[in-house]
């Protein structure tokens, strides 16, 4: 082993730490960062924003021969989020890598205290046996996050941390209201053995203080309650008072790999799931609810590895007995060194109750007709909600908004960028390039409407046009805005926008809220950067912000087809920001004109409902279906992938049998029972790969799949008798260049990237072939269209299809497309033609993608898999939310919890799905990839799922009704006079109330579905009041009967 060595941080300087703010997506504007007397500060202004710096050492450094990369930090207001904290740089790697993560965000400590975190080097020093630099970044989580560094080292073994630095130096005084609980002496191990464990030293003993709150601080010779590394266990503490709240000096150990359903080949950092850790609290009347405690350490709902003070809420009206917690995590390890109990009002506030109650106060509209005022080059926008005020020269810009009827003063002042922006070959045009030749109201059939026409001469002739339209609705349109190329010369025209605000919604931004309904749409009120293209990851086209307190809101839609876009929204101290940006740079001849989609920006009330509302409504006048959907698909709640040949295959190679009668009567037994079959891997040939026998190419049934096409039809005949649908995988984009097709057309079809390289697979002989080759999908076609018509399926599957993502955009100039090819487009024609393929054979056929398409492909679906739940755990909503599954209800969804990987415990994400009434995707053997309890949550959901049917698949659907209770939520689909009402509590203690229910007259019957018990409802007024009991971050259903 290397000696230990310290990198030489102290005597760097401030110049020698470079912002690099290529290096991520979301660069800070600005970043600080400076060197004094040793400790580099790097710092970020904005919230939700980033910054990477990168520090090249005087001469290389060996890594080889140490076995740890030590830290001394402080850090605050810095998120969990990014790709690390901090990186070593060296030489490129075989694969072009020239960077290792040595720690994640959740590797620290985010208390602004100093703290010592080691890193293992064994698998960086492979990689990089030597080191030219490192690289450190923070993302903002608040304003003003910094990152301090103090030291950087190359270790022999881990520091241990001192127990002493938590503490302040002098014994803590007694409080009033807080009494340490001396522990009971039944403890499974002495706290020695625990320290030892937790690698901490210098343990004092007495009363000391951590983050004012007083502890009793035992002996090491005590024995104390603890849960072992290894194991899913419990342990308690008594407490035996009257308290409000209680803490827990704990000792957390996370150790080893993460659980697969969490993080892919990473380490287990943290804990926020209720599956995998919560506390129950027993009161001496028998009554008990559930929790997860706050960890007053890291201000968060999440234990970290660690000494932290956990605070556990509790009922003051009752005397409490005991804690329970409920270790159900194999990597944690929990120790509770010391306890006190609050016996008076809480210390520690309860983010909790500063949740809103999402209630929907509609304002009262002024009695006027929508107008522009025009004065010399200034507008004023009159409308029954609010009034906007716009300088329209050089090009419009927003001075000031105003929800009148609210009484809110949105926009004070100009912000700082025009509405729209110009581009000419991929530069943009300064705003003060135009003048204002035309500004002119004209009154027709639908109203008066503003027009707007502005010329440019630099750096080519320009005319730009634009309509502002005034509404009833409270909303100021954009409509037929177009840039005439006015040259002798074709030109890449684009047109972006509008970009809108910062506004600020009342008096306090943590009042403002805002819905931008991505892939895990977030829903919340925190300070965040987003920005997603057009497609699967933001599937939608409209997004709000609002205030509930001020009854105050604003939203942004589109009324686009398929052009090449990214939406975005930020909020930060400034207040919220809108944003749309048209990405294409569309050659325009001269004399031709680029044409810009109709944007509509509208106030509102202190919800996020009517931009909803009028966007559906815009959607449902343009959203003609060009075929039937399935009735039958809508009704499928388990859909259960299996697999011919890997993990417990369903066919025998010797034999030639079949057994997809075993993954109907194993569906049966461990989920419930399922409702349809989706058969993976039988398009293999060994060989050659996975061709699926499409025309043209090799066919498993030549040999591969004994007895040909007859055998595994009446295999799937068999499944369908006992009333399971059965359908089959094909690969949307992969076409092997081992097979015929891929050798003979493979490269004129590949995805040409932008760097001109032909697109794979990564690390795979399959070709990404582009989805508007006209041959491809005349192939694609034929084949889809042999398969349901040899076997009798009741489905056909496109995978990769429906993300539309970025990186599948094509920079081929022979395909057809434009340059770039937009995904979004071609996915829409292939899936076009094979829905009109297969119809032509069997229009009971359901096709379905891997994620939810966006709204104006998804016409020709039936339905798709979809990561939206998966993704909430990503972007933390306040609820988890499908916002698209309510949008279009007859667009069938099954939640893929993990792919290709154990879903383990992971009964939140079950029960997330149910919330939001979608069927759930099932991959892997049952006994081995679920846990015990996430097999019992699907059948409990699936169960009821199935008995309401009628309602789950109904088209009468709304997201997130009002149930009058801040941090209770639910959904509500609705068959005839039955409503049945799914909720989610996203409070961290058990809820035991009611919600808001319909008028009391019209109600005849209640019954808790989820706890299978009859309800008696009770009266509030003309109203009725739903009593409900909801387990923190749990689910719960109700069925009324009018």
């Amino acid at each position: 082993a290397a000696p230990d060595a310290l990198l030489p941080v102290a005597d760097s300087q401030t110049g020698d730490w470079v912002a690099r703010p290529s290096w991520l997506g979301i660069p800070d504007g600005k970043p600080t960062n400076q060197v004094t007397e040793g400790t580099v500060r790097l710092a970020v202004s904005e919230a939700g924003r980033g910054m990477k710096w990168s520090w090249f050492l005087p001469e290389e450094t060996v890594l080889t021969g140490h076995r740890f990369l030590s830290f001394r930090y402080r850090a605050k207001g810095v998120a969990s989020g990014g790709d690390y904290t901090l990186a070593v740089l060296g030489k490129a790697t075989a694969d072009g890598r020239d960077y290792a993560k040595v720690l994640l965000p959740t590797d620290l400590k985010m208390d602004g205290m100093w703290h010592v975190v080691c890193a293992d080097l064994a698998m960086v020093s492979k990689d990089f046996p030597r080191i030219k630099g490192v690289a450190a970044q923070v993302v903002a989580l608040a304003p003003g996050a910094s990152l301090e560094i103090r030291e950087i080292g190359l270790v022999s073994q881990r520091a241990p941390e001192k127990a002493s630095a938590w503490f302040a130096d002098a014994p803590a005084a007694r409080q009033k209201g807080l009494e340490p609980i001396p522990l009971p002496a039944t403890g499974r191990a002495k706290l020695a053995e625990a320290l030892a464990a937790a690698r901490v030293t210098d343990w004092p003993t007495g009363r000391r203080e951590w983050h004012g709150i007083p502890f009793e601080l035992p002996e090491t010779s005590a024995p104390v309650p603890v849960t072992g590394v290894r194991e899913r266990a419990e342990t308690e503490f008594a407490v035996g008072n009257t308290c409000s709240q209680v803490f827990a000096l704990s000792l957390v150990m996370l150790r080893g790999a993460e659980e697969e359903v969490y993080a892919r080949n990473g380490n287990l950092t943290e804990i926020r799931e209720i599956d995998r850790f919560r506390a129950r609290l027993d009161y001496a009347d028998g009554s008990s609810e559930e929790c997860v405690p706050l960890n007053v350490t890291h201000s968060d709902f999440v234990l970290r590895d660690g000494a932290q003070v956990l605070c556990f809420f509790a009922d003051p009206s009752k005397g409490l007995s005991r804690i329970t917690l409920v270790d159900n995590s194999p990597g944690l390890g929990l120790t509770v060194a010391a306890v006190t109990a609050c016996t008076g009002p809480g210390k520690v506030p309860n983010p909790d109750d500063l949740l809103p109650a999402f209630l929907q106060r509609p304002l009262q509209r002024r009695q006027l007709v929508p107008a522009v005022q025009l004065q010399e080059n200034m507008a004023t926008v009159h409308l029954p909600l609010g009034t906007a005020v716009l300088a329209l020269a050089p090009l419009p810009r927003l001075v000031s908004m105003r929800n009148e009827v609210a009484e809110d003063d949105l926009l004070t002042e100009a912000q700082p960028q025009p509405l729209f922006k110009v581009r000419v070959d991929g530069e943009p045009v300064p705003p003060e390039n135009f003048r204002l030749e035309e500004a002119r109201t004209v009154r027709g059939q639908g109203g008066a409407r503003t027009q707007l026409r502005y010329s440019c001469t630099e750096p080519t002739p320009l005319t730009l046009v634009m309509e502002m339209v005034p509404t009833q609705l409270s909303e100021l349109g954009f409509r037929n805005v177009a840039l005439v190329n006015d040259g002798d010369q074709e030109h890449r025209l684009a047109i972006e926008g509008p970009f809108v605000g910062p506004f600020k919604l009342g008096q306090e931004a943590r009042n403002t809220y805002y819905l931008y309904p991505r892939v895990g749409a977030c829903l919340h009120n925190r300070e965040t950067y987003r920005r997603d293209r057009f497609g699967g990851r933001f599937p939608v086209q409209f997004m709000a912000a609002f205030n509930p307190v001020a009854n105050s809101g604003l939203y942004l839609r589109t009324e686009a087809e398929r052009e090449m876009r990214d939406y975005a929204l930020g909020k930060n101290r400034d207040g919220v920001s809108f944003g749309v940006h048209y990405l294409a740079d569309v050659p325009t001849p001269p004399g031709k004109s680029l044409r810009m989609p109709a944007t509509c920006l509208g106030f509102s009330e202190g919800h996020w409902r009517r931009g909803m509302s009028l966007y559906r409504k815009w959607l449902a006048s343009r959203y003609h279906l060009p075929s039937p959907r399935q009735p039958w698909f809508l009704e499928v709640f388990n859909f259960r992938q299996r697999f011919l040949h890997a993990h417990d295959p369903l066919y025998d190679q010797e034999t030639g049998r079949y057994r997809l009668d075993e993954a109907v009567a194993e569906g049966q037994k461990q989920f419930g029972g399922i409702e349809y079959l989706h058969i993976f891997d039988w398009g293999n040939v060994p060989g050659v790969g996975r061709v699926y026998g499409r025309t043209g190419d090799h066919s498993p049934f030549d040999g591969t799949l004994k007895g040909g096409v007859p055998a595994f039809r009446k295999a799937i005949a068999g499944v369908q008798k006992q009333g399971v649908r059965a359908g089959l995988y094909i690969e949307g984009y992969l076409l092997q260049e081992k097979g015929k097709l891929g050798a003979a057309h493979g490269a004129d079809w590949q995805i040409v990237q932008r760097n001109g390289e032909r697109m794979y697979w990564p690390g795979s002989t399959e070709m990404m072939i582009c989805a508007a080759v006209p041959e491809w999908r005349q192939v694609q076609a034929s084949t889809y269209t042999t398969r349901v018509q040899e076997l009798g399926v009741d489905g056909m599957y496109m995978d990769q299809f429906g993300f539309a993502n970025s990186a599948k955009d094509c920079w081929s100039s022979t395909h057809g497309h434009p340059v770039p090819g937009y995904t979004v487009g071609s996915e829409y024609g292939f899936a076009q033609l094979l829905r009109q393929s297969i119809s032509s054979v069997k229009p009971s056929v359901a096709l379905y993608s891997e994620e939810v398409p966006c709204d104006v492909n998804s016409g020709t679906q039936d339905g798709a898999f979809s990561y939206h739940m998966k993704s909430c755990r990503q972007t933390r909503p306040l609820v988890p939310i499908h916002v698209p599954r309510f949008l279009y209800p007859g667009f069938k969804t099954f939640e893929i919890l993990v792919c290709d990987r154990p879903t383990g415990g992971w009964t939140e994400g079950v029960k997330w799905t149910f919330f939001n009434g979608e069927g759930i995707w099932l991959e892997g053997p049952a006994a081995t990839w679920f846990r015990p309890e996430t097999l019992a949550a699907i059948r409990r959901c699936h169960g009821i799922l199935r008995e309401h049917r009628d309602a789950f698949s109904s088209p009468l659907v709304e997201p997130l009704i009002d149930t009058g209770v801040p941090g209770v939520f639910a959904n509500a689909f609705r068959k005839g006079n039955k409503t049945v009402y799914t909720l989610y509590n996203t409070r961290h203690r058990t809820f035991r109330g009611t919600i808001k229910g319909p008028r009391r007259q019209h109600v005849l019957r209640v019954r808790d579905l989820w706890r299978n018990a009859e309800v008696t409802p009770l009266t509030d007024g003309l109203l009725s009041r739903l009593p409900v009991d909801l387990p923190p971050r749990g689910v719960g259903c109700l069925m009324v009967v009018r």
